[in-house]
Parts: C-alpha cells; sequence; structure tokens
C-alpha cells in the first residue's frame, strides 16, 4: 500500500513539475501630466553675464564653451552693487 501512495504522488508530483509557471507582468504606472512652470525673469547681472558670454563665443568660435566661460570671465566687469 505504502508503494502505491507513492507512486500515485508521483504523477501528481511529475504534473506540477512540467506546468510551466506564469509570471504576470508589471503593469506599466500611468504618466501624469508634467506641470509646466512658469520661467522666472533673470536678474540683470546675469543677463549681462550671458550677452558678454555669448558674444565673447561669437569672437573666439574654437574655443570650447567652458575655455569661453573662463576667459570671458577675464574680461567681464560685474555691474555695480547697488
Amino acid at each position: 500500500m505504502k508503494q502505491q501512495k507513492k507512486l500515485k504522488q508521483q504523477p501528481e508530483e511529475q504534473d506540477k513539475q512540467q506546468e510551466p509557471e506564469v509570471e504576470e507582468t508589471p503593469k506599466p504606472k500611468e504618466k501624469k501630466p508634467k506641470e509646466v512652470k512658469e520661467k522666472k525673469p533673470q536678474p540683470d547681472s546675469l543677463k549681462k553675464w550671458n550677452e558678454h558670454l555669448k558674444q565673447f563665443r561669437s569672437e573666439n568660435p574654437t574655443l570650447s564653451y567652458k575655455d569661453c566661460q573662463l576667459k570671458a570671465k577675464e574680461s567681464f566687469k560685474k555691474p555695480e552693487s547697488k
């Protein structure tokens, strides 16, 4: 009798092993619409720096942006604080 029970259990175990396990695919997260933030106006000092840098880059097109920043820094005159 013990052998019969073992024989009965083996086919059930084999069936379990043969069935492929199906993994659930994760559902994609719903994307929320991005909020558009209003740009803050630049302070005058930053505007003047950007203008100076733009002019410096146009005069020196072969320099990298980083090099332009470093060299333009030497020739930039900061506006006086109030």
